[in-house]
């Protein structure tokens, strides 16, 4: 082994021993199970700092009852680590959306498990035809009609260009709403939801500001 990578190692180990006895998480952060979403990297935290659950389209399940690692994840964070914030952090360029209504017999599962959100109905779901995307200032790289060249494509920074990926997300917060620890922890104040979109393209991630319904970059 080479003395940077025993250096590497030495101070990977000692951040792990300082973190074994310390877990008071701030946040669970539940993001899809897409491998280019990387939670540490767009929050910053170290090692027991947040809880994560990812799943695929960050799909949030409604409460059954039934006992479900969603469910019971969502359940230990707010009851069992006293988190104080939930994130459901979306993304652009998810393919995942589309399984719903695109037949693909190589993704069955995949296909049955975000077409079950049809069948889930949340407030939330009355915005998903008026959330946008708050003004972005321009930037060198955008002409003056908001449009970007990435390599053959071309990116249009509009209010609604990422609308169902918006809602989307909207609707999680909604069926996370259902689960009786999420509710009881806000109607205690002890807790607070936010939804975050991560655009991979620009590199950016934006906030759902309630208010104006508009997700407003951080």
């Amino acid at each position: 082994m080479r003395f940077d990578d025993l250096a590497i190692t030495l101070r990977r180990r000692a951040r792990l021993t300082a973190t074994s006895a310390a877990r008071t998480p701030v946040m669970l952060f539940i993001s899809c199970s897409d491998p280019r979403i990387v939670p540490t990297a767009l929050t910053g935290a170290g090692p027991g700092e947040i809880c994560e659950l990812r799943t695929l389209g960050h799909r949030v399940p409604a409460y059954t009852g039934i006992a479900g690692a969603e469910a019971a994840t969502i359940e230990q964070a707010v009851r069992g680590l006293g988190v104080g914030h939930i994130v459901v952090c979306g993304h652009s360029l998810c393919d995942i959306l589309d399984l719903a209504t695109e037949p693909d017999d190589r993704a069955l599962a995949a296909r049955g498990w975000m077409a079950a959100q049809h069948e889930e109905s949340v407030p939330e779901d009355d915005l998903r035809d008026r959330v946008g995307r708050a003004p972005l200032p321009l930037r060198p790289d955008y002409g003056p009609d908001g449009m970007r060249f990435v390599g053959p494509r071309s990116v249009r920074r509009s209010a609604t260009r990422h609308q169902p990926a918006y809602a989307h997300v909207l609707h999680q917060l909604g069926t996370l709403r259902t689960h009786p620890a999420v509710a009881e922890a806000l109607e205690q104040e002890r807790l607070a939801l936010h939804g975050w979109f991560y655009d991979l393209v620009e590199g950016s991630v934006s906030a759902y500001e309630p208010g104006s319904a508009t997700f407003v970059p951080l």
